[in-house]
């Protein structure tokens, strides 16, 4: 935690944000160097739906 408050400390909103956890994990890590980064919280994508083709090979257009 040390280190990556050396890396924020000169930009006062992430670093007093980094310095307000007590623990941090990979997550909030990453929010911090995004946030250091560009100015915006990280913003989490939803997980991809896996598309199922429950054709199972079958077209009865196709000979």
């Amino acid at each position: 935690m040390d280190v990556l408050a050396q890396l924020v400390i000169d930009n006062k909103e992430v670093y007093d944000k980094l310095i307000a956890d007590d623990k941090l994990t990979l997550r909030q890590v990453r929010n911090i160097i995004h946030l250091y980064n560009t100015g915006q919280p990280f913003k989490e994508k939803p997980p991809k739906k896996e598309e199922v083709d429950s054709s199972n090979d079958f077209n009865p257009g196709q000979n």
